[in-house]
């Protein structure tokens, strides 16, 4: 039997309410669907993008925001006020009693375990072969070493060739997780499944336990049960509050070499198509979905959108792809979904410039005056880390560190100026698992200032820089981890842009000293009771609903930070 995913469902059920919506137009005479009205509104499902960090970022082990939608029968979202067919929806009938999260879990993020680098040259005199490797470094490992293997047991994910890897340091086997310590001096390389098998793969002391998913033994994810807690008098409306409000929306969309296999330079434009991170343009079919979807909404005749592109080291790399005479918005979204395709006859190489690209939309924003006259949200695709500080080859430590300090400049000019902006932003971050064959493919990049860790996958992970971003300009982070999830994602914005519901939470797992800090997964049911109807949300690896997903694809959780 064929079982349709989340997403598809998603958009076959919102698919199916736009052609309904625009047969009653034609028929009734109307030029928009924003003219048709219904004798009885109800409360009929609600979706969530997940947790967000409160209080404009400030550091908090526990607290965080429950960011949910409600959709009536139509698809369209649910405010404050709103007259429903057992009353209206206010403060006396709707409050933060009227929400729950039940069956909370808690899951780790895969260790990062593939640390490419390069081995000092032991005839440079300018190096010491005992001062720790700086590439290596940024990963929290201090030394570099090839693989070897006769120490290194990397399974299907062994190189072929020379390839060195970064290590722990160590003076025995007990300064290692897993292997053993080489000469006394750095740990071997065990490999990094991408399940575990039993609790002596997770990580030790912190609570977690490996477990089955959903019944799977061959699928089994490190976790651990949580009380995710509502707190009373919470409950809140994000804006805009009318149909009315007017608008800029922005989708600003990543066009660099990884998404096509690439590389970062015009003479490195050969297809690696097993490295590649989104070869199939799910992101163009998922962004032009998404206009097709703004196009429908009571709030679209008040709204003026524009399209962007970002690749390379510099803001030469950043331009918007609608628009004339330096305006780049438009008022018709089918403008937007045909910029979309020219997206494919780019030449695709280059660096990921993400923070470059939002200092200049920000810029754009206030030199045109859009932020004074409409409330303004920025929608940004990404496949990786913002990459695009470099160094010369021969850098020295001093160099390194510059050049990393200028990366964290560049993220704080960024959230600056899209607060100064007044640009709310959503991150849809695609971090596609490329694999062995992947991994092989890829090149270390001497002249990355930052060199993110990937883990045994290819994955870099969920980022803090953008969930930074995200919950300090009071939009959204999304962690995606296969392309085909895209659809399901773009197609949430277009609710969230119709406006969220928040509710303050306390995440219990996340108080325990024992569980260190970084990104986790968040895992639950969130139940939403109005209209004489209670509607759950499964934040969870198969997807809402039911466990037909397939994890990556069809995964619903929520990401999170525990800060140091």
């Amino acid at each position: 039997m064929n079982v349709t995913s989340v997403a598809e469902r998603s958009l076959v059920r919102r698919s199916a309410t736009l052609l309904t919506l625009a047969l009653l137009g034609s028929a009734l005479g109307c030029d928009t669907v924003a003219e048709i009205s219904f004798d009885i509104r109800k409360f009929d499902r609600v979706r969530s993008p997940g947790l967000a960090h409160v209080d404009q970022c400030q550091e908090s082990a526990t607290d965080s925001q429950l960011r949910f939608v409600m959709l009536d029968q139509t698809g369209l979202v649910i405010p404050p006020d709103a007259q429903l067919s057992e009353g209206s929806l206010n403060t006396s009938t709707f409050t933060a009693s009227n929400v729950e999260v039940t069956e909370g879990r808690l899951y780790t993020v895969n260790p990062k375990g593939l640390v490419r680098c390069e081995v000092p040259d032991p005839d440079d005199e300018d190096v010491d072969p005992a001062a720790p490797n700086v590439a290596c470094a940024a990963a929290g490992l201090e030394v570099c070493a090839p693989y070897d293997a006769g120490s290194d047991a990397l399974g299907e994910f062994a190189p072929q060739g020379e390839v060195s890897f970064c290590r722990a340091a160590c003076a025995d086997d007990g300064d290692c997780e897993s292997g053993s310590c080489v000469d006394g001096s750095y740990c071997a390389l065990a490999e990094a499944p991408r399940f575990c098998e039993s609790d002596a793969d997770c990580p030790s002391g912190t609570g977690f336990t490996c477990e089955e998913l959903e019944g799977n033994a061959s699928q089994k994810l490190c976790t651990q049960d949580t009380t995710v807690e509502v707190k009373s008098g919470s409950l809140s409306f994000i804006s805009p509050r009318t149909n009315e409000e007017r608008r800029a929306i922005t989708l600003v969309m990543d066009n660099s070499g990884s998404l096509y296999g690439k590389g970062v330079v015009e003479d490195d434009a050969t297809v690696r198509a097993a490295r590649a991170t989104d070869l199939g343009n799910n992101r163009i079919a998922a962004a032009k979905l998404l206009t097709l979807s703004i196009n429908s909404q009571p709030w679209r005749p008040s709204t003026v959108l524009s399209l962007w592109s970002f690749k390379g080291e510099t803001s030469t790399g950043v331009r918007p792809l609608t628009g004339a005479n330096g305006n780049p918005f438009v008022l018709n979204p089918s403008v937007l979904s045909n910029a979309l395709d020219t997206l494919r006859d780019d030449s695709n190489f280059g660096r990921s410039n993400v923070f470059i690209a939002l200092r200049e939309v920000a810029e754009n924003t206030v030199e045109l005056g859009i932020n004074a006259q409409r409330r303004g949200t920025v929608i940004l695709f990404t496949d990786g880390p913002d990459d695009s500080v470099v160094v010369p080859e021969d850098a020295s430590a001093e160099q390194r560190e510059a050049a990393v300090a200028q990366w964290e400049a560049n993220l704080e000019d960024a959230i600056d100026r899209l607060k100064e902006a007044d640009l709310e932003v959503i991150i849809i971050h695609l971090d596609t698992g490329i694999g062995a064959a992947g991994l092989l493919e890829l090149k270390p990049d001497p002249l990355n200032a930052v060199p993110f860790p990937r883990d045994a996958d290819g994955r870099f992970g969920p980022l803090d820089a953008y969930a930074r971003i995200a919950c300090e300009t009071g939009g959204h982070y999304m962690y995606v981890t296969d392309p085909r999830a895209l659809n399901e994602r773009f197609d949430l914005v277009t609710d969230l842009l119709g406006g969220t519901w928040k509710v303050d939470v306390t995440v219990e797992a996340l108080e325990r000293a024992a569980v260190p800090a970084g990104p986790y997964r968040i895992g639950g049911v969130i139940s939403v009771t109005a209209d004489g109807k209670s509607d759950p949300f499964f934040m969870a690896p198969l997807g809402d609903e039911a466990a037909f997903g397939t994890v990556d694809k069809d995964d619903t959780r929520g990401v999170i930070f525990k800060r140091p």
